[in-house]
């Protein structure tokens, strides 16, 4: 454990020097701009490609066919591709269920699935706030007013 996070702290402490031999006084403004590129990189990444590798995309099962319907009915209305919703395992012991949108994704936990099972409607209004956040373009403003955040913030500390 102690040797992984000196070979870790190691790279990172000699990146940071790097970093400040390049940009001298602009130091903290370059690592704000650095973690404004990282995020928005994991934030595209994300479910293009690191949860497709953790995760499996299922089928709505048989008995869910109804609900499936619905919401492909609802996704069409708003142009939102129903391959892009991803029914999501989650772990046994989560005993609450969960949608979320990840850039360009909704994840459907089967937990939420489960619990509303009987009630459709539910989960189609549930899926419909997410596909809100899609159409509005949420998760992309967000990192915009973050990153501008970041960025203000790194121009006040550089005045210290």
């Amino acid at each position: 454990m102690l040797l992984e996070y000196v070979l870790l702290t190691i790279p990172v402490f000699m990146f940071i020097v790097k970093v400040q031999q390049w940009t001298g006084d602009y130091l903290v403004l370059a690592f704000f701009c650095l973690t404004s590129v990282v995020k928005g990189a994991v934030t595209w990444l994300y479910p293009r490609v690191i949860h497709p590798l953790t995760a499996s995309k299922q089928r709505f099962p048989e008995k869910y066919r109804r609900v499936e319907e619905e919401l492909k009915t609802v996704c069409d209305k708003v142009g939102f591709n129903m391959e892009k919703l991803w029914l999501e395992q989650s772990y046994d012991y989560d005993m609450h269920g969960n949608a979320a949108l990840a850039s360009d994704t909704i994840l459907l936990g089967k937990p939420m699935l489960k619990q509303h099972a009987d009630h459709v409607d539910e989960i189609v209004a549930i899926i419909a706030h997410e596909l809100g956040h899609w159409k509005e373009y949420h998760v992309f403003w967000h990192c915009v007013v973050d990153t501008a955040y970041m960025v203000v913030f790194g121009c006040f500390l550089m005045l210290f």
